[in-house]
């Protein structure tokens, strides 16, 4: 499978942050919202780390996992992209290993994720967490996507006020 899906979403979302990203920043509360997700994606991370769901799937992609399989990539949209570009994630041109364009040596290289990528559970982790420690994982990670679905929102309304510019 050729990059040929994904690699102008990264270039044309690493040229829409050079021109435009303090601008959008600047707009309609975004730099603030950010922060807002920048932190709800920590709390994500932290709930993920002490039920060793991090580690788990670090393991699993590095071995044979599908979850971080070639084609996944493809999800990502430019204001996901933009995003993490905002959050001082540099974006890969190339591709590092055979599972997602964003997989590298220690996990996925961004920090703001698709629903995918933070929401699913295979049975092996699903089945090794308490049911109530499950549903708290659920939870944050469920604020984590709708500040990051309004966000995506917010900047598209934003990048379409600009036009042609």
């Amino acid at each position: 499978m050729k990059d040929d899906v994904i690699k102008p979403r990264v270039e044309r979302s690493v040229s829409i942050h050079s021109k435009f990203g303090e601008r959008i920043l600047s707009e309609n509360n975004i730099r603030r919202e950010i922060e807002e997700l920048k932190c709800r994606i920590s709390s994500t991370k932290k709930v993920m780390d002490e039920l060793g769901v991090t580690e788990e799937c670090r393991k699993c992609a590095s071995r044979t996992g599908s979850c971080c399989g070639k084609g996944i990539e493809n999800r990502y949209s430019e204001a996901i992209l933009l995003i993490n570009l905002m959050l001082g994630v540099k974006l890969p041109m190339e591709r590092e290993t055979d599972g997602c364009f964003f997989l590298g040596e220690k996990g996925c290289k961004l920090i703001a994720r698709e629903v995918l990528c933070v929401n699913y559970l295979c049975d092996k982790i699903t089945q090794n967490i308490e049911l109530d420690r499950l549903i708290k994982l659920q939870n944050v990670a469920g604020e984590e996507l709708d500040k990051l679905f309004q966000l995506i929102n917010k900047i598209n309304l934003v990048l379409r006020g600009f036009g042609n510019d």
